[in-house]
């Protein structure tokens, strides 16, 4: 296999790729990052999955059988989503002479899984008033 410095990047709006170094990927999501991620520690992550499964279960009445079996599933693989540098090749340069970028969180099962359950229990308080 041919290793190269190079990576090809999604763009945003026009549903094609780029080609960029890997220093300069690397560097666009470092700086995404820099100002606007926001640490998480492992305890954390446990409280708020902790969290989610007691707010399932207690949903659970509210539920499908198929739809509880879902989301509980979901909510157990524990799978967080990569980030991914989007290319928005729709507008002009930067100073740098690069399009501008941005960094999206993807939309998997796992983080949807968290609206699914904040939409069920919302539709359970709606249909109880």
């Amino acid at each position: 296999m041919h290793t190269s410095d190079l990576v090809t990047i999604p763009t945003d709006k026009t549903n094609s790729t780029t080609v960029i170094p890997i220093v300069n990927y690397e560097d666009m999501v470092r700086t995404h990052l820099a100002n606007s991620a926001t640490p998480i520690t492992h305890s954390k992550l446990q409280e708020i999955y902790t969290s989610a499964e007691k707010f399932l279960q207690e949903t659970k009445l509210n539920l499908s059988h198929d739809e509880f079996l879902f989301l509980e599933e979901s909510l157990k693989s524990c799978l967080i989503p990569t980030p991914q540098l989007l290319v928005k090749n729709h507008k002009p340069f930067d100073k740098n002479g690069h399009y501008p970028t941005h960094l999206v969180i993807p939309a998997t099962n796992y983080t949807a899984t968290f609206l699914k359950i904040a939409y069920s229990a919302l539709k359970a308080l709606l249909d109880k008033n």
